[in-house]
């Protein structure tokens, strides 16, 4: 009797366990984080250069579109567009153009911290032909950070145009129209 009490003890001991297990299920089940991610507790942690809730977005594609910009070295604000930029870098490269309002050949480019995926640092150089005789050697440097609370992503950019220097706070907005 003192065994078959024993067994049968065991045996709902073993019941109850392979019950509580059954109702433990994984947080990753369903969950698709492409192939440029690995799924943690049920949330996608992206590789160096992808965002995005399965990861299959690359950092400076979520930033690229058409935005609003409000300089400290301009009067009014202005259009700007930011773009990926293959060329600078495959994930996380991009560009922008109409610096400081002087026109779409302006442009500076630059990358997206790919650990972050919100800091931003930026660098460019060019020379630029104006008319057939008169060039514009400019450069741009500095950093920026995408704010994503309040949707906009802020530069503190030093500009080297001709040897002037210009130091502004560039914010920029995305253009709704």
């Amino acid at each position: 009797m003192l065994l078959q009490k024993q067994t049968f003890s065991g045996l709902m001991l073993l019941i109850v366990l392979m019950l509580f297990n059954a109702c433990l299920t994984d947080p990753c089940n369903g969950v698709f984080c492409s192939e440029t991610g690995e799924c943690i507790d049920g949330i996608c942690k992206c590789e160096a250069g992808f965002s995005g809730e399965n990861c299959s977005s690359t950092l400076a594609a979520d930033i690229a579109g058409d935005y609003e910009v409000f300089s400290s070295c301009v009067d009014s604000a202005y259009l700007s567009s930011i773009s990926s930029s293959s060329s600078i870098d495959l994930l996380t490269g991009i560009k922008a153009s109409n610096m400081l309002d002087l026109g779409s050949i302006f442009c500076w480019g630059g990358v997206v911290n790919s650990q972050t995926g919100t800091d931003l640092i930026i660098f460019y150089e060019d020379t630029l032909s104006v008319t057939d005789s008169t060039q514009v050697i400019y450069s741009v440097s500095g950093t920026g950070f995408n704010d994503t609370v309040n949707d906009e992503i802020i530069f503190d950019l030093e500009y080297l145009i001709d040897g002037t220097a210009l130091m502004c706070r560039d914010t920029f907005r995305l253009d709704d129209n």
